[in-house]
């Protein structure tokens, strides 16, 4: 099956730019890790630290597997 997916784009400064659609922001690695260890910091209740911990950990692994 072929999709066909339409953009409108824009020259700006010599580059194109795509104008539509607009695509939602990702978020890198480190600025996820980076939250959530501000996240671990913050938290009182243990079982949501633990949760936070682990949450840390996989990120750290995904970001060494790429």
């Amino acid at each position: 099956q072929v999709e066909r997916i339409g953009f409108r784009v824009k020259a700006v400064q010599g580059l194109w730019r795509i104008v539509e659609p607009i695509v939602p922001p990702h978020v890198g690695q480190k600025r996820m890790i980076n939250f959530v260890r501000q996240a671990m910091i913050e938290e009182t209740d243990p079982t949501r630290l633990a949760a936070l911990t682990s949450l840390r950990d996989e990120l750290r692994k995904a970001q060494y597997v790429q």
